[in-house]
């Protein structure tokens, strides 16, 4: 499993995304300024939901004109609380949000077919989790910033076990049946369940578009 640097992108989504003022576009249903309302863009965005001070605030769905949503709670325009992103390339991530990035407990799919549930921290896997490869190779331990850190164990997809310590991703300490420590190759795992993690696409939700008066400001999925 690779560094933070590979969750870099996952990040930037959500930072670009807050930053497409949702300026443009109207309300076409209902109250979108203190209330429940519809509010349309010209790229076709869509979002449907809970406002207050014209934002998304409570809960609601946010459709990107990519064919991606995000669904759940929104707090001052942006993800919070329980929600469920699906990304244009298939990807998907089910669980808790902060303020707009990944935080508490979630599970994550990939096009390529790999998941993770366990632990986030500021957008990136951090705490107690799971990673399964798309070859069946599964790590249950602990990770830090996106990378394998601390104790844990990794099976690959022949059944060979490994447990022991890792630090930025690399297997430092092997720890054999009896329970002894042995010093680890000091290199990043190199097995055949190895992968990079994909990266999510893009955001477009009609960010380009002329800016009218009077719409709410941008949620942030």
């Amino acid at each position: 499993m690779p560094g933070v640097r590979a969750w870099i992108p996952l990040i930037l989504l959500v930072l670009l995304a807050g930053c497409a003022p949702l300026q443009q576009g109207r309300c076409v249903h209902g109250n979108c300024t203190d209330g429940k309302g519809t509010f349309r863009w010209p790229g076709g965005a869509v979002y449907k939901g809970e406002f207050e001070g014209r934002m998304p605030h409570g809960k609601g769905e946010y459709s990107f004109e990519d064919g991606s949503s995000y669904k759940g709670g929104f707090e001052a325009g942006q993800p919070h609380g329980e929600g469920f992103r699906i990304y244009a390339n298939g990807m998907t991530y089910e669980g808790t949000w902060s303020h707009g990035l990944k935080d508490g407990w979630g599970a994550e799919t990939y096009e390529n077919g790999a998941e993770y549930w366990g632990d986030y921290k500021a957008g990136v896997p951090h705490g107690f989790g799971t990673y399964t490869y798309p070859d069946g190779a599964r790590y249950v331990g602990k990770f830090q910033n996106g990378s394998r850190h601390g104790s844990g164990q990794l099976k690959e997809a022949d059944g060979t076990l490994t447990k022991g310590r890792w630090e930025d991703d690399k297997l430092v300490e092997r720890r054999d049946a009896a329970g002894v420590d042995e010093a680890g190759d000091q290199t990043p795992w190199q097995g055949g369940g190895e992968v990079v993690m994909p990266s999510a696409p893009a955001a477009q939700d009609g960010a380009d578009t002329p800016e009218e008066d009077g719409a709410p400001d941008s949620p942030s999925p």
